[in-house]
């Protein structure tokens, strides 16, 4: 009758690495992603100079997927005007680490009339002693689509939306052993490598520095909100939550409820929680037909991103950390991001879940108090 929200889910790192390589803590693979279209009405759209301008500072958040085993990716990127270890002013691209073996890696290059010089590339491990690796090449600013430059392949200029956000005249490019896109003001906003993707997730870019498990799922009152969604024809469509203190079974949980209206009448979804010093215990969630299924799972307060617990069914939750986000005109600062079997989900502390996004691109959001 309709499609089961995220809700009905356990809740819940890119190697986005480096213009010539992986890094971070297992670095990169081999083998190559599909391409992503081009649009062959307009290849040449676009601009290298502009993929690679970043006049000001721009920070955002990483989410990795389907990354291989003993490999980590970054939890965030900042992009901007930068001075490199010689005092001389580039733009730069600094990727954060959390659980690797180097703390950052940041790509520097020069932009001018004539192209973009890729200039080199500073890694700073664990240990604190950073080390610079020169790099010395050049994409022309006329660079054409199909043209390599020390293999590095420019397949076109393409329109994404990621986390939301479109990025339009993206450059596209393909080396030997992945696939990289770069966009104006941001850098690289997206790379695959052996399976894996590491993409662009929203501003602010500084996860699991600043926030609190336990805070996303407090909600002391009862706080009720529309919902949009863009389920299919053939489902209903969420348009209202209420989150807040509950009771189930007896026990006094928090607890969000869905409502899904129809022409004879209003279905409901529920999920319920429990919030203590420690961490978050997933009670129980139940269908619009009344079916329980044991929620078994438990997010400790002192979560790290990229950090996964294992729900029913061996369902595995990754935290990818904590974000703020603009839904509806309204922000929501140090909301907890999870990606649990490839759908990505955001809680807000007082509002409970706020955001959720389907491998099938069915997106249910906030849409404003009521």
């Amino acid at each position: 009758m309709k499609k089961t929200s995220l809700l009905s889910k356990t809740l819940p790192a890119l190697a986005l690495a480096l213009a010539l390589g992986a890094c971070g803590g297992g670095g990169g693979g081999d083998g190559l992603s599909p391409n992503n279209p081009i649009n062959p009405n307009n290849p040449q759209s676009g601009s290298i100079v502009s993929c690679f301008t970043a006049d000001s500072t721009v920070s955002f958040s990483v989410l990795p997927t389907n990354v291989p085993v003993g490999q980590v990716g970054p939890t965030s990127s900042t992009t901007g005007p930068m001075t490199d270890n010689t005092g001389q002013a580039v733009t730069g691209q600094m990727f954060k680490y959390t659980g690797a073996t180097i703390t950052s890696d940041t790509v520097y290059w020069k932009v001018n009339s004539n192209g973009v010089t890729l200039v080199g590339e500073l890694t700073v491990p664990v240990s604190g002693n950073p080390s610079l690796t020169p790099i010395n090449i050049t994409f022309p600013a006329n660079m054409r689509v199909g043209q390599a430059v020390s293999g590095m392949t420019l397949l076109g200029f393409d329109n994404l939306t990621l986390a939301g956000k479109p990025f339009t005249n993206v450059c596209h490019f393909k080396t030997p052993t992945d696939e990289q896109w770069y966009a104006k003001d941001y850098g690289m906003i997206k790379k695959t490598v052996s399976g894996a993707t590491y993409q662009y997730n929203g501003e602010g870019g500084n996860p699991g520095a600043s926030g609190s498990i336990t805070a996303c799922f407090t909600a002391n009152k009862t706080v009720n909100f529309s919902v949009t969604a863009n389920m299919p024809s053939a489902y209903l469509n969420p348009n209202r939550s209420t989150t807040g203190p509950m009771n189930y079974n007896g026990q006094a949980v928090t607890g969000q409820t869905l409502f899904y209206p129809s022409e004879s009448a209003t279905y409901t979804e529920n999920n319920y929680w429990t919030v203590t010093s420690s961490g978050v215990k997933i009670i129980a969630h139940v269908d619009y037909t009344g079916g329980v299924t044991d929620g078994n799972l438990f997010y400790p307060q002192n979560m790290n991103p990229n950090q996964t617990v294992t729900g029913p069914n061996n369902t595995r939750s990754t935290f990818v950390g904590f974000e703020t986000i603009g839904l509806a005109g309204k922000t929501f600062s140090n909301t907890c991001h999870f990606n649990t079997a490839g759908s990505e989900i955001w809680y807000a502390s007082g509002y409970g879940l706020i955001k959720e996004i389907d491998p099938d691109g069915v997106t249910i959001q906030y849409a404003g108090d009521l």
